[in-house]
């Protein structure tokens, strides 16, 4: 990343199962930050439906990006 002058304020790496990783990920940041809306872009069809289910139970809203079909969902709560 330092070769091509990228810098992040945080990496994350995931060394298990990458939908409850990212969920958690997301949980923890929804919480600490105190966000009103959350945008997740997936390109995995396999998790789309976890995704959309998970955001549900968030107190925010979420907006879902298939990045493979270009469509979009966002789920109120």
């Amino acid at each position: 990343l330092n070769q091509h002058n990228l810098s992040f304020d945080e990496i994350h790496l995931n060394g298990g199962d990458t939908y409850h990783f990212k969920t958690k990920l997301f949980e923890e940041k929804i919480e600490e930050l105190g966000v009103h809306e959350f945008v997740m872009y997936d390109d995995r069809q396999e998790h789309l439906p976890k995704f959309e289910e998970w955001a549900t139970t968030q107190p925010c809203v979420v907006t879902i990006v298939d990045v493979v079909n270009k469509t979009t969902k966002t789920f109120n709560n």
